[in-house]
């Protein structure tokens, strides 16, 4: 493109692309047909209640909230009051959130969209990158008490511990996804009270968009439980991760599967 009056060309800018549903679904609907182990599946929509701020979806012993404006966070609550904070990223301009059919909720934006997948364990918080222009990091801030904090595991995963080195909440190991099934590099970092998952998708050769990224968040009260049955931090991160009530049942015994799915 050449500047009007200068004769000066100039490197035209590519248009925000506009990640809308429908393409988070198509997205989603790409990783299930390459790998669907890594996606995990929504409690029905029937259970969910909704009113002019958002939803509550209960699960376990709480419920978690998923606002109607993506900027105001996704929240744990526990039975006894309790609640957990967690702000979605790169959330300020996203329109009002969207249910699909399956009970997935989404939040169409430019570049990049999240979604939100209430699950009978947890939360999954994907992002669905639209192209090689969009972010690589993605910022999760807690809600954390003062003497919590962040830790990344060996194996990659993420755990909140206490001033006691209590387990307190746990995030399955991150994966990321082209559109062809091909993983691409991902990991956790740790500022403080924040937790950025880096997708290196700008830096992967012939990689196919969208891409897909996720971490998943078991829920506060299931880790407490699990905690409270002598499970370590390691374990429950792997319960988090894939962990249906066979496999846990068949690794940790009928404790866990009691803690996670009340059965």
């Amino acid at each position: 493109m050449v500047l009007a009056g200068t004769g000066v060309a100039v490197a035209e800018q590519p248009a925000s692309e506009t990640v809308s549903a429908e393409r988070v679904e198509e997205s989603l609907q790409n990783v299930e047909t390459h790998d669907s182990d890594l996606l995990v599946a929504p409690v029905s929509p029937d259970a969910y209640g909704a009113d002019g701020l958002g939803y509550s979806v209960p699960i376990g012993g709480g419920s978690v909230g998923v606002p109607s404006d993506a900027s105001q966070g996704v929240t744990f609550q526990e039975a006894g009051g309790e609640t957990l904070a967690i702000q979605l990223p790169n959330s300020e301009k996203a329109d009002s959130v969207e249910l699909l059919e399956d009970g997935t909720f989404t939040y169409p934006d430019t570049s990049s969209a999240n979604a939100v997948v209430v699950t009978e364990r947890g939360v999954q918080m994907l992002t669905a990158i639209a192209n090689e222009e969009a972010s690589t990091s993605y910022t999760y801030e807690l809600d954390l008490a003062e003497e919590q904090s962040i830790q990344v595991t060996p194996s990659g995963a993420a755990m909140v511990v206490d001033a006691a080195g209590n387990t307190v909440l746990v995030f399955g190991e991150p994966w990321a996804s082209d559109a062809e099934g091909k993983p691409v590099d991902t990991w956790f970092e740790v500022d403080g009270p924040t937790l950025t998952q880096v997708v290196d998708h700008q830096d992967t050769e012939n990689v196919a968009y969208p891409v897909v990224s996720d971490p998943i968040f078991l829920a506060p009260w299931m880790v407490k439980c699990l905690v409270g049955i002598g499970l370590k931090g390691p374990d429950v991160t792997r319960i988090a991760q894939r962990g249906t009530p066979y496999s846990i049942l068949a690794a940790f015994g009928r404790g866990a599967v009691a803690c996670i799915f009340m059965k």
